[in-house]
């Protein structure tokens, strides 16, 4: 258990690192967008800009995933979730998480499997870069973040499945459940 938490506090300080070096990200594309629309005013527009700022984006998507699930901040339709009772709504939270967790668990697998393929390969992208980067590069960071949040929708079915467990079925454990978020 003593490892288990030990895990838990590595991986809280990973997501948050990956967090604060996607803000920087975000940051630089802000500015590299901000000089190409300057420089194209001027007349003498840089090509690169969009390309740089897809790349980005992708490596903002993957980085953030799991630590704004961590922070329960992803986009929920619950409509019909939030007419259930908490025991009810941690139970169906618990099942899709899991679901999810193997999902991603495949998906990073497969991530793992293509990027090695385009290391080995030594496949460029079409760029208007020069010397254009290698495509591993950009594809790597997928298997990365899926792998996280794979992790990530772990530890929220584990703790769901515990709150299950744990909470009482009177009032009183509906009522701790709500205060709790579940």
């Amino acid at each position: 258990m003593k490892l288990l938490r030990k895990f838990a506090i590595v991986f809280d300080r990973v997501l948050s690192s990956f967090a604060s070096f996607s803000g920087f990200l975000v940051l630089s594309a802000m500015i590299i967008v901000c000089v190409g629309i300057t420089t194209r005013y001027v007349g003498h527009p840089i090509g690169w800009v969009i390309e740089v700022c897809q790349f980005l984006l992708v490596y903002i998507t993957f980085l953030l995933a799991a630590w704004v699930l961590k922070k329960e901040a992803h986009v929920k339709i619950d409509i019909v979730l939030i007419r259930l009772n908490p025991r009810t709504q941690s139970l169906i939270t618990a099942i899709t998480s899991a679901i999810c967790a193997v999902a991603c668990s495949i998906l990073a697998w497969y991530g793992v499997k293509v990027t090695w393929d385009l290391f080995q390969s030594g496949y460029l992208t079409v760029s208007v870069l020069r010397p254009a980067p290698p495509l591993y590069i950009f594809t790597a960071i997928i298997p990365v973040g899926l792998l996280l949040l794979a992790i990530q929708l772990a530890r929220r079915t584990y703790d769901h499945i515990r709150h299950l467990k744990t909470s009482p079925h009177n009032e009183q454990g509906a009522k701790i459940n709500r205060q709790l978020g579940l």
